[in-house]
């Protein structure tokens, strides 16, 4: 993971607690955020990251 979902700067994060909040308005409470980190790293497997982020997407729909 970066340090967008961890580490010292996590709180800089924005856009997960808007989406999250706009939700919980409109009554959903349970969110599960599914993330694809590291897309922009020059050699980084990015093919293998965003197939792990479906394959966790498929996983969670199963559930829903």
């Amino acid at each position: 993971m970066t340090m967008h979902t961890h580490g010292p700067f996590s709180e800089f994060e924005m856009a997960n607690r808007y989406i999250k909040a706009i939700l919980a308005f409109m009554g959903i409470e349970e969110v599960e955020t599914i993330v694809a980190e590291r897309l922009d790293i020059i050699g980084e497997d990015v093919e293998k990251i965003v197939s792990e982020a479906i394959k966790r997407a498929q996983e969670v729909a199963k559930t829903f």
